[in-house]
């Protein structure tokens, strides 16, 4: 077995493909990640197993346990592991505790493909986990010659069994990093920066402002709320729009749902002045947005909140993406 491996995403299968999955299996949820070889194209054991086991969800129709972004990662801890393995000449059922200390060794020299520096810690921590994780299933199923001890560790979802291997990584034993805060006078001039105040004070009276920026109310969600990100550009229009704030205090908060990572669900307080300024931008900005792309694509509205105002109707009323909320 040849360890050049690269990453298969599982996409979403066409309704009509459907009818054929009691012969040929049930289908891979979208998202869903595995290891293929370069050489052959055949699927890399026991990564495929480990996925499977680690990250779907049992039923009849298996789902994903946890976002798509952390399964790309998985994906590329578990690819980089491979190729640490396939440069040695080494299978996974070689591996034992010299092997895997060998590779934490390396994972302080390696710098990372996006900023050109060293990994974070946060980043040497996960592909740790994660390699140590698929090791211990490897332990459990019988697959190593040699392998390494378990130990059993109490987590807040019960015992769990994990590698007894000593190692000294700085995203394991580093304490946290200082953060400063931002002065609040910075942050206002921040959020200026992107956009009109969204509301206004009047005589003591807080009134929405006559317009502002999508951009402007994304970073208000993140600060205002505690969004992530991703939670702000994955935030539907219609909890937004139901959220009941006739009547009430502007300065008081309204809980909506959202989707964070992991695909959990949380209720977040939002501000009710700004839950106000989000129903008049669904209403006015996103919808003619929304209605431009509709008639250009002749696709249904995908629901998303925050939507691109772009010149090139090709674009305009597209799903704002972290990536293009990162270039404001």
């Amino acid at each position: 077995m040849v360890y050049d491996v690269e990453i298969c995403t599982a996409r979403a299968i066409a309704s009509e493909a459907t009818g054929i999955k009691c012969a040929q299996g049930v289908p891979l949820p979208e998202g869903f990640c595995f290891l293929v070889s370069r050489s052959d194209g055949t699927i890399v054991q026991p990564a495929f197993e480990f996925f499977a086991d680690a990250h779907l969800t049992i039923g009849p129709k298996p789902k994903l346990a946890c976002s798509k972004n952390t399964t790309a990662a998985i994906a590329a801890d578990l690819t980089d592991f491979h190729h640490f393995l396939d440069a040695r000449k080494k299978l996974v059922s070689d591996v034992d505790e010299d092997l895997l200390r060998s590779y934490a060794d390396t994972l302080t020299d390696l710098d990372s493909a996006v900023t050109l520096d060293k990994l974070a810690a946060a980043t040497i921590h996960r592909r740790w986990s994660t390699v140590t994780k698929l090791i211990a299933f490897c332990v459990k199923r019988g697959y190593l010659r040699k392998a390494p001890a378990l130990l059993s560790k109490q987590t807040k979802r019960g015992t769990v069994q994990v590698l007894d291997v000593g190692v000294d990584l700085p995203g394991l034993n580093d304490a946290d990093e200082l953060i400063t805060a931002l002065h609040p006078e910075t942050v206002v001039g921040i959020l200026d920066e992107l956009g009109p105040n969204p509301v206004l004070e009047r005589n003591g009276l807080v009134e929405l402002a006559y317009a502002t920026t999508a951009q402007r109310l994304m970073a208000e969600l993140c600060y205002q709320a505690g969004l992530r990100r991703a939670e702000v550009c994955d935030l539907k229009a219609k909890p937004i729009l139901q959220a009941r704030t006739e009547g009430r205090d502007p300065l008081t908060a309204v809980a909506i749902p959202v989707l964070g990572k992991g695909n959990k669900k949380r209720n977040v307080p939002v501000p009710v002045w700004l839950l106000n300024a989000l129903k008049r931008y669904a209403k006015g900005v996103r919808q003619r947005l929304v209605d431009l792309r509709l008639g250009y694509h002749k696709l249904e509205d995908h629901g998303v909140l925050f939507v691109l105002d772009a010149k090139n109707r090709k674009h305009a009323g597209n799903p704002i993406t972290p990536q293009i909320f990162d270039r404001h």
